[in-house]
């Protein structure tokens, strides 16, 4: 590595091997040349995303240790939102543990979770629910996570929302309740109609 430095290989394409394979001593190595951590290579990305993508924890402790934003977007996609997407719990729990936001960074965006149940990752959403996530945060049309599992059908989702204290009379901006969208795929509200206390 330190050979293809000296002849003058670009060191994204390094840090890019580095990051993907888990190699933490050649990213010190680059890490020591002085890169930025924060910056944009092959166009759109950030280390701190493609490692979370991939799972590579130690990596992220290396890139965040060295001052990589954990809140930071890059194409489109926080962190957080990169490691739900791929379905890398590990990810998860190091930014959680690291700090990053865990409810959105504006109002209008989708929290963690509602990207966690609209993925039907159950592991990191009970993770997240484990670490005092917002139940009943809204997006910008004002769906809530319960929302969002009442539109997928999935119900072992929609029972761990309501046992987390999930809003089940929650309106979104057209005004439907997430039994109202689970009615409306043809289906027995079952979770929902218990809760509201509707005899099926």
């Amino acid at each position: 590595m330190k050979y293809l430095l000296s002849t003058g290989a670009k060191a994204n394409r390094g840090l890019e091997h580095a990051i993907i394979k888990g190699h933490a001593e050649v990213l010190k190595i680059l890490l020591n040349t002085g890169i930025d951590v924060n910056e944009e290579y092959d166009g759109d990305d950030k280390p701190l995303h493609l490692a979370a993508e991939y799972g590579q924890t130690e990596i992220m402790k290396l890139l965040i240790r060295a001052g990589a934003n954990i809140n930071v977007k890059a194409d489109g996609d926080t962190p957080m939102e990169r490691s739900i997407e791929k379905g890398q719990l590990k990810s998860v729990k190091l930014l959680v543990e690291s700090g990053v936001t865990i409810n959105g960074l504006k109002k209008e965006d989708d929290t963690p979770l509602q990207l966690a149940v609209e993925k039907g990752e159950k592991d990191i959403i009970q993770f997240l629910l484990n670490s005092h996530a917002n139940v009943n945060a809204t997006d910008w049309q004002a769906n809530t996570p319960l929302h969002y599992a009442s539109a997928s059908l999935n119900i072992e989702v929609m029972q761990m929302l309501l046992k987390a204290g999930a809003n089940v009379n929650a309106k979104d901006d057209g005004g439907s309740t997430p039994l109202h969208l689970y009615f409306t795929k043809g289906k027995l509200a079952n979770p929902l109609c218990r809760r509201n206390g509707i005899l099926m």
